[in-house]
């Protein structure tokens, strides 16, 4: 059985439909805990924006620093959600495409990437992403 993690305000106000709790995939994911619909909106990826890729790969922990890339594939600047993070960085990678149930998608009116439900997601399933933009 999975143990639940330690969620407080540490990592920001958590979805109601989700919690985080240890993973197989990382250490530490994002679960469903209620039936979420396709096109929910499940959180905002948020911390440190870095506008320089070199200060980027000059921090020695990168696991949470998601490169934010503009509809050509220019580079805009990157999230580092290891200090200012909320939940959505324990969104973990799934490994083949047909595991994914959440898309990371850039707003570029507001300039913010939110993490969104691609699929029904069930209660106990661990929310797996695809970090390419759309």
């Amino acid at each position: 059985m999975r143990k639940k993690v330690d969620a407080s305000m540490r990592f920001g106000h958590l979805h109601e439909k989700v919690k985080l709790m240890e993973s197989e995939t990382h250490g530490v994911g994002v679960f469903c805990i209620e039936p979420i619909s396709r096109g929910t909106l499940i959180g905002e990826y948020v911390g440190d924006k870095l506008e320089c890729l070199e200060e980027a790969d000059q921090r020695t922990d990168r696991r949470y620093q998601m490169v934010v890339r503009d509809a050509d594939g220019g580079f805009l600047y990157v999230i580092d959600a290891r200090k200012k993070g909320n939940f959505t960085r324990f969104i973990n990678s799934g490994a083949p495409p047909k595991q994914f149930n959440v898309k990371f998608v850039m707003n570029y009116g507001t300039m913010q990437v939110f993490a969104t439900a691609i699929r029904p997601i069930k209660p106990g399933e661990e929310l797996l992403a695809d970090y390419e933009f759309q």
